[in-house]
């Protein structure tokens, strides 16, 4: 403030401002049957000049949710729901009975599809995705034209070995034949789960997801392969020069990534004989790396 008056324009959007972006009746409504992600993008399409915030969104939905939830916890809802909708659901207290260590649930349809398209299930579990900080463990089936379908849906406890071994056993409950297990079973490299894996379905394969390994191949290639190692946080450097470096550090690495696409993606035995004398030729000047793909994510100790 100036004299009494503002020594700024006024803005010619009021973005963020509670009052002015507070939703109306008709856009609560819509805000309930959206996706989250989507909220914001589809009420700006209706209506151009909306100024609320992401935030404002979520509260309606978190409003809506607890309203209809009543007194019920979030677990006792969940399970309510499962009853509601006919789910398949099973549960897991500790060895005192007094806390839910695990909960497993399953549509009827998910089930139906299972059963007639057991062969692949991929797997895999995010943490810190809810308020109790329990991993979901999320299991996914793949029909024989590439169409993925959700088979259930686990809270664990804890991501351990007895933990998956319940879920596995859950999943397995859900197969109406012995003789229709499935064939291949994909996941990160959890040596835990694989470990379970082998246990509950031992005629199934284990294979590493292609995303995740080239997601782990890529951070550790830009932590290993580096044309000049980062300098003391004290020293005195030249920004030319460092910004050369990183530079070429990326082009390194894109280079790396590359050639391990060629690898992985080799359709052939002799495409991947290739692609492999490929890989060694680039990665020759980083040994550590070489050591980690070949320990970690390749069988390559014959060849390397």
């Amino acid at each position: 403030m100036l004299c009494g008056m503002n020594d700024h324009e006024l803005e010619e959007r009021l973005q963020g401002h509670l009052l002015v972006g507070r939703l109306n009746a008709e856009e609560k409504k819509k805000v309930i049957d959206m996706i989250p992600q989507n909220i914001l993008t589809n009420l700006k399409q209706n209506n151009k000049e909306i100024v609320t915030t992401i935030k404002q969104g979520y509260n309606v939905r978190t409003r809506w949710c607890k309203g209809q939830r009543g007194d019920m916890t979030e677990l006792q809802y969940l399970i309510s729901k499962s009853k509601e909708h006919q789910y398949v659901y099973y549960t897991r207290c500790n060895s005192e009975e007094t806390t839910l260590q695990d909960i497993f649930f399953a549509d009827p349809e998910s089930i139906k599809l299972l059963n007639t398209f057991p062969t692949v299930l991929v797997m895999d579990y995010t943490y810190k995705t809810n308020t109790y900080r329990m991993p979901l463990f999320e299991i996914v089936g793949c029909t024989y034209t590439k169409m993925m379908y959700s088979v259930g849906f686990v809270f664990l406890f804890l991501g351990q070995e007895d933990h998956f071994t319940w879920a596995l056993k859950m999943v397995k409950g859900l197969l109406f034949s012995k003789e229709n297990m499935p064939k291949v079973i994909v996941t990160d490299r959890d040596t835990a789960f694989m470990n379970v894996v082998g246990i509950v379905f031992p005629k199934t394969d284990t294979m590493l997801c292609f995303f995740h390994i080239g997601k782990n191949v890529r951070a550790k290639c830009i932590t290993y392969c580096k044309v000049k190692p980062n300098p003391p946080k004290n020293a005195k450097v030249d920004k030319k020069e460092v910004k050369k470096d990183k530079k070429k550090n990326r082009d390194v690495v894109e280079k790396i990534v590359s050639a391990w696409k060629e690898l992985v993606e080799s359709p052939t035995e002799e495409s991947y004989a290739s692609a492999l004398l490929k890989f060694k030729e680039v990665c020759m000047s980083f040994p550590h790396f070489i050591v980690y793909v070949k320990t970690t994510v390749l069988n390559l100790k014959k060849n390397l």
